[in-house]
């Protein structure tokens, strides 16, 4: 597999463009529907995480972006738009843990 378009959040410039912020990347996003003041839990908006990826496939060609990890930031998270990569199956190599 091989990304050629990925957007690149670590950074507080990048972060700036696509108005966000470490915070809003790594907060609580389960807990939305427990202080959004709506009623049923299916009618919460989606978390800001959820709405800024929808954003970036909608709105740019990237396969994917680098964020900020919440359990460990000295490691980022990719997240990747699987329909715009293409996987050569032949060469998958699965390595047992």
């Amino acid at each position: 597999m091989r990304l050629d378009r990925v957007a690149d959040l670590r950074g507080p410039a990048e972060r700036l463009k696509v108005e966000t912020t470490v915070q809003e990347l790594t907060g609580d996003w389960r807990g939305y529907g427990y202080r959004t003041p709506a009623s049923p839990i299916s009618s919460v908006p989606p978390a800001p995480t959820q709405r800024l990826g929808a954003a970036l496939y909608a709105n740019t060609s990237c396969q994917g972006f680098l964020t900020p990890s919440a359990k460990n930031p000295s490691y980022p998270n990719l997240v990747v738009f699987p329909d715009r990569v293409a996987v050569d199956v032949g060469s998958l190599k699965i390595e047992p843990e």
